[in-house]
């Protein structure tokens, strides 16, 4: 049976009714209510890079093949490896052989620092690694967001229960005309932030950041299950890899990863030199768990 860890909440973040225990640290995504999760399942097969994170012997996220032994994750991820890690890509295991967290990260999920390496003992064979993207210009792109895990969708949230399959779905970065912004009183650096848009387009949780209420074609929201996961962007020649998947934010209330509900991560671009620095020839500079995904509760306004 998959360890199931308590994740307690980091300080400065509110997170009312995080007394759920959940298997491990991270992330999947809930659907919108007309799709059919085969849909996400067809989508999400198309990006073998990103693969399963396991810690301790059991499954705890997910995490994005940047070189040929290098996977960039979330760092309360690695911090569930207190023993043994391991990443799955198309069925073949790749052991832990390393873990460099990103200097920043301390447990602050709005700093935007929410980031580990993990060298593998091994090349990952034929699977090709994503490139980063290296710029700031986020706000209002098109993306695509992968990763293991959980599922459900907009009308009743996650349904509770984990099959550890990737899926990707897409959305709008809302959050990040600049890398900081203030948002129901909660100031975020270096983030990437989400909004999940019903099909009527009646529900924009993220309008004062400038968000549009118009759903994309297969929008998403994580939920429990992809903790470390991909946000990808298409700069121009293909998807890159913008942020990492770091929380979810239940602005709407209700179960978790309902309409109205938001997705966090941590940006790439801002650590770009500190990944470019530590890992030797990523895929750029050739050319971006299950554990608890943390979560964030509704803040009121003072």
């Amino acid at each position: 049976s998959r360890k199931r860890i308590e994740m307690r909440p980091p300080r400065l973040i509110l997170l009312s009714g995080l007394a759920i225990a959940v298997a491990a640290s991270s992330l999947a995504m809930t659907r919108r209510d007309d799709r059919t999760d085969a849909q996400y399942l067809n989508y999400g097969s198309t990006f073998p890079a990103v693969g399963a994170v396991y810690a301790n012997g059991g499954w705890n996220g997910s995490g994005t093949l940047i070189a040929s032994n290098w996977v960039l994750t979330a760092g309360h991820v690695a911090d569930s490896m207190t023993s043994s890690g391991s990443v799955d890509f198309n069925g073949t295991q790749y052991g832990v052989a390393q873990i460099i967290k990103n200097p920043g990260w301390a447990g602050d999920l709005t700093a935007g620092n929410d980031l580990a390496l993990l060298r593998l003992t091994n090349n990952v064979n034929g699977v090709t690694p994503i490139g980063l993207y290296n710029s700031s210009n986020t706000w209002q792109k098109d993306c695509t967001v992968v990763g293991f895990g959980g599922t459900g969708n907009g009308t009743g949230g996650w349904t509770g229960t984990y099959d550890v399959l990737r899926r990707a779905g897409t959305n709008v970065v809302d959050g990040s005309a600049n890398r900081n912004f203030v948002f129901n009183s909660t100031g975020f650096t270096n983030t990437l932030i989400l909004d999940f848009d019903t099909p009527a387009g009646n529900t924009n949780s993220l309008a004062a950041l400038g968000s549009g209420a118009a759903a994309t074609n297969l929008e998403m929201n994580v939920i429990f299950g992809d903790s470390g996961g991909a946000l990808l962007i298409d700069d121009g020649s293909g998807l890159k890899l913008a942020g990492v998947t770091s929380f979810i934010w239940n602005l709407a209330g209700g179960n978790w990863g309902v309409y109205g509900s938001a997705s966090g991560f941590s940006a790439v671009w801002g650590h770009y030199d500190w990944i470019v620095n530590t890992v030797p020839e990523p895929t750029t500079m050739v050319a971006v768990a299950m554990g608890a995904l943390v979560a964030m509760r509704r803040r009121s306004k003072k």
